[in-house]
Formats: structure tokens, sequence, C-alpha cells
């Protein structure tokens, strides 16, 4: 559910702004780090583009029949063993909602390159091998041949744009390409397992369920998102530690950036859903006869058709008010957290592309796996069978009623 509106002209000048008036006490400023929509498009102009290309604008007659399946492909290669590429997919049981490849094999099939195909899972005797030879942190992840990728510069091009950014590695003649998760439809999210938990942002020490959600306060797709996750939220938020993550795409000026600190700060309380439901209160409210102290399910579905606000970030000032308005939390713990807004802008963002976090909308479930709204409550129960949620069927968000998250 990535953010999909460009960004303007002056979109990093704008951060880059922000970074310096939060640092005016300071002798150095440092500039933000390149924001995570403008990264995720490189590698998806850079490797997918050409792939989709492939697919899309040739004329279909001059496009060689596809095998039906794998092994009719991997038995069509033995003719050109000398530039077949080999692939070695390392996979992990342990995850229940992660597939048991990724999204590398598919350029190879979209682009006829011949190849062959191990699979190893993590914790099997092949899999600690290569777990420990190449320094593998997390599943599924290709262990890709580079030396073959020399027959074919398109894609070997590809291969080298994508290492410059972080989103593979190149280690001991291999590129180590974990899943990359660019595909924004619905419904077509990849998990990512990390075979330790990432540090920084659970208490691995706690039992109960654990989530944090990079997302961008203002993007279209949050919005469409609302209520659903309103839903997931009403049966799961009193078992979950919720906390937020502001994954840079669309929000350009200063106070888009501040509501997605705002509810940084607020997270680390646990309050990331009460004062959220402020927010949207005052973002989503009815001009007509509407009141923002009450959020109705009518502004929940129609903030974008019924608000004056939708589009126009909230004020300081009316961030201000909804912390005061915001049940239970340390005012003075929020704002000595906002006090540290400049190194959570390039923290947020740092912490995003070393986890291969390219799209909002994404939540880390326990430290461990990433997951998407849709498949959050299937990744959560499938890791903690015991919470009352799990124990029946998880609720359909799509035919809940919203009422009463708030």
């Amino acid at each position: 559910m990535a953010g999909k509106e460009p960004k303007t002209p002056d979109f990093e000048e704008k951060k880059e702004k922000f970074l310096e008036s939060m640092a005016k006490s300071k002798q150095e400023k440092k500039g933000p780090m390149p924001p995570l929509y403008f990264m995720g498009l490189l590698l998806a102009l850079g490797l997918m583009i050409g792939a989709a290309a492939v697919t899309f604008y040739l004329n279909p007659a001059s496009v060689p029949q596809q095998p039906s399946d794998r092994n009719e492909m991997q038995d069509a290669n033995s003719a050109l063993d000398y530039r077949t590429v080999s692939i070695i997919m390392v996979y992990s049981e342990a995850c229940k909602t992660c597939a048991k490849t990724n999204t590398w094999e598919d350029v190879f099939r979209v682009r006829k390159i011949p190849y062959t195909l191990e699979s190893a899972e993590a914790g099997s005797e092949r899999g600690k091998e290569l777990v420990q030879r190449y320094g593998l942190d997390r599943t599924p992840t290709a262990i890709i041949d580079a030396s073959k990728i020399e027959f074919y510069p398109a894609t070997k091009n590809s291969f080298e744009n994508a290492a410059k950014i972080g989103a593979v590695q190149k280690k001991q003649g291999y590129y180590l390409a974990p899943e990359i998760n660019l595909d924004e439809k619905e419904g077509a999210f990849l998990p990512t397992y990390f075979l330790n938990p990432v540090l920084g942002y659970c208490d691995i020490n706690s039992t109960r369920p654990k989530i944090v959600q990079f997302d961008d306060y203002y993007t279209e797709s949050y919005v469409d998102a609302r209520e659903r996750m309103y839903n997931f939220a009403k049966d799961f938020s009193q078992y979950l530690e919720w906390k937020y993550s502001f994954a840079q795409s669309a929000s350009a000026d200063d106070n888009s950036i501040y509501a997605n600190i705002y509810l940084t700060c607020a997270g680390n309380q646990g309050k990331y859903l009460d004062l959220e439901g402020i927010f949207t209160g005052y973002y989503c409210n009815n001009v007509a006869k509407g009141d923002p102290s009450v959020l109705t399910d009518v502004e929940i579905r129609g903030c974008k058709a019924i608000s004056e606000h939708y589009g126009k970030p909230l004020s300081q000032g009316l961030l201000d008010v909804s912390v005061d308005k915001t049940t239970g939390i340390d005012r003075n713990a929020f704002y000595a957290c906002y006090g540290g807004a400049q190194a959570l802008f390039s923290e947020a963002s740092k912490s995003a592309t070393s986890l291969g976090i390219r799209r909002t909308g994404t939540f880390l479930v326990d430290c461990m796996v990433t997951s998407d709204l849709d498949t959050l409550p299937e990744t959560i129960c499938g890791l903690h069978p015991e919470i009352p949620p799990c124990r029946q069927a998880p609720a359909n968000a799509d035919t809940n009623s919203a009422s009463g998250t708030k």
C-alpha cells in the first residue's frame, strides 16, 4: 500500500529545510537521508520496468512461449548450460506467511533468462551452511551466480544499480538478493522473515505481540486503509504493543513531517491509535455538520469527499491541541521525544532502508516478520495463537463496522 503521490520538485529542499529548522541550536546541520519513496523508485525503474516492458510492450508473436512450469524451463535450459544462471533460494519454514521464492526469480522468468533453482530451508544443514557462509539475515533470499549474469548486460545493470542502493549485496561472486516487494497491488504483499529479532524496536523479553507500522499519515493509501485499520484495531489493539515509524514518501512540508513524528512519539507511549484518532477527527471532519471531537463512520469512509481539510496538513496548533486531548499521554515525555525530531526523522529512513521496507503500510511483527494490513491478523495469529482474537476466526475487516474504535 505504498504512497503513489509524485514528489514536487522542491521535495528534498523542503525536507532539508525541516532538518535545518530542527537543528538551529547545533553548529553542524545534517541533511535528510534519501526518502523511502525515491529509493524504491530507483529500484523499480532500474529493475522492474525493464521486465514489465518485455511482458507488455513487445509484440507477443516475437516473444518465445514460456514453458508451462519451472521444471520444463530448467529442462529447456540444458542446451544453454554455459550461460544458465544458478540460483539458490534460502527460505524459512518458521514463517508461515512467507513464500519459498521471491520476486527475483520472477525477473528471470519474465526476461526469459535460463536458470536453475536450488531451494534450501534456513534451518537445514544446507541452509545453515549458506546462512553462515554468506552472512544471511533474512529470508527468502536468492543467492545468484554473478558470473553468469555477465551474459545479460541489461540484467547485470539492474543488479548493479540495486546493489548501489543496498537492495542487494554482492559477496564472494554472488548477488545476495532478499525480497524487494515493490508490487503495490493490493493483496500482493510478500513478507520477509528475519532470522534474528531486529533490535531497536521491540522489547524482546515482552510476551505481548509487537507491531511497528511503517507509514505516512498523509498518503492516499493510508486514508483508504483507515477503516480496515480501525477494524483490525478493534479486535487486536488491546493485546498489542503498537508503535509507529514515519516511512517517508509523500509528506513534503513541515506540518506533514511534524504530524508523522508526533505519531511516532505517541506510539512510544502506547498512544499511537489515540492520537491518530484525534488527528483524524480534525482531518476528516464533515465541515457541514461535523464535530471534530467525534469521528464518525461517514467521515472515515468519505474523508476525501466531505472534508475541507483533506490534502491540507494539520497546523502545528491543531497538532498540539490533539496532544492535549489525548487521554493518559505523558506530555513531558512526549515533548522530550519530539525534541529529538531530527534524529527520529533520520533514523526512520535508515531503519526502513536496512529492513528493506520500500512501501508504506508495512508492519514489522515481533521484530521478526513483515506484513501488510490485509495479512496482519494471519501473521499475528501464526505467532500468537493464544490471544483471544486468534482463538476464533479473524474478523473480516471489510465487513465490520469501524464505529467505536476511537
